[in-house]
């Protein structure tokens, strides 16, 4: 691979910025000061910046704490969308959500460059996990409970798989539920469909990996892939 295209991986700065750093001499390979971009660089070479080894960065794996009013999208005409929440030293690599959580939905939202991770967490046939914290119009029924947890069916004949319910508050109105599928709209749609109606949405897990509750929302974290399974 080629010395500036190392260095644009590893989130040193876009493939301009990188070119103009080897140019002023602030790069070594194997303790060698380099001035030119198109040196080809392997594995086995210890580049530094400054004295500082900079490791590649195959891809990057990142954990928002989403917050209402911003879109699950790359580009939006309209509205702001997460994309706003990437670190700047990755805004030139190809990072997309994972999935989409609604626009007025907040809580756990994975973005990354790795395609194939990606494809196997959104993949129904996997069928990983996701729980959502739910606040409601309505208490919960333990009839309710029973439809949703059999398999609810919706409104316009969908069948839905079984879901766990897990009653969170006294009053029976803050519930988590935990799905293997990812219909749209699905978690309102299932309250719907027993007559109540979903106030807040808050994802809270993705397979194994759960939201930290020390991240607010807005923020945003570097994860390792190893995280999540």
């Amino acid at each position: 691979m080629r010395l500036d295209k190392y260095l644009v991986h590893c989130g040193i700065g876009s493939r301009k910025e990188v070119q103009k750093i080897i140019k002023k001499g602030y790069i070594e390979i194997n303790d060698n000061q380099i001035k030119k971009s198109n040196i080809y660089v392997s594995e086995e070479d210890v580049i530094t910046m400054d004295g500082e080894r900079i490791d590649y960065i195959d891809h990057v794996y990142l954990m928002l704490n989403k917050p209402a009013g911003v879109v699950t999208a790359v580009e939006d005409a309209v509205h702001d969308t997460v994309i706003k929440f990437v670190p700047e030293q990755y805004r030139h690599r190809s990072i997309v959500p994972v999935g989409r959580l609604d626009k007025d939905t907040t809580g756990l939202l994975l973005l990354t460059d790795d395609g194939q991770f990606n494809h196997h967490l959104m993949s129904p046939k996997h069928h990983v996990k996701k729980v959502y914290e739910v606040t409601l119009v309505e208490s919960v029924s333990d009839m309710d409970i029973e439809q949703i947890e059999s398999g609810i069916v919706l409104k316009d004949d969908t069948q839905c798989q079984p879901a766990a319910i897990k009653i969170m508050d006294e009053d029976t109105k803050v519930v988590h539920i935990e799905l293997t599928e990812g219909k749209y709209h699905q978690v309102k749609r299932m309250f719907a469909a027993v007559g109540n109606r979903v106030l807040q949405l808050k994802r809270i897990q993705l397979g194994s990996y759960v939201l930290d509750e020390e991240l607010t929302e807005g923020s945003i974290i570097e994860i390792s892939k190893d995280d999540i399974r």
